[in-house]
């Protein structure tokens, strides 16, 4: 009798460690494209999801703080979410600031999800879409397998 695999779950979920490319959309919510003609692509963030072991060892880091439950503010769980979104951002494409690439460091993820919280709010969906992580469905924002619109 089949049932639930503990071992196969497992070792399925780490595909979260491994992260999805999300294709970021402006605050035009269309999707976000640099270079020009031929050379035209996505501009791309891989993030890890909520099951992987970058997301579980930052929540464990959050936890080790004094904070009562009852004293957590709204900013200090906000804080607590843009970390967890920092630290899960693998890698990134398309990135610049006045026509210069922004390379990826912890400094420049956090800059970029303050500063366009409509990326932000991108990241923490896809990092919470499972099934995407699986192939069941696609993540919400699009992903990179999206062609480009004209």
């Amino acid at each position: 009798m089949s049932g639930f695999d503990i071992n196969a779950q497992a070792e399925q979920a780490k595909k979260e460690d491994e992260g999805i490319l999300v294709h970021v959309n402006g605050v035009d919510e269309n999707p976000a494209y640099y270079g020009e003609g031929e050379d035209r692509k996505p501009v791309t963030i891989r993030v890890a999801g909520a099951h992987s072991q970058k997301y579980r060892a930052i929540e464990r880091d959050l936890r080790k703080r004094k904070i009562k439950p009852k004293s957590l503010t709204a900013q200090q769980a906000f804080e607590d979410n843009l970390m967890k979104a920092v630290e899960c951002t693998l890698d990134w494409e398309g990135f610049d600031v006045d026509g210069t690439p922004v390379p990826l460091t912890r400094k420049n993820v956090e800059m970029l999800y303050r500063r366009c919280p409509w990326v932000y709010d991108q990241i923490i969906e896809a990092i919470h879409d499972h099934a995407a992580f699986f192939g069941e469905r696609s993540p919400k924002p699009e992903t990179i397998s999206d062609t480009p619109q004209s």
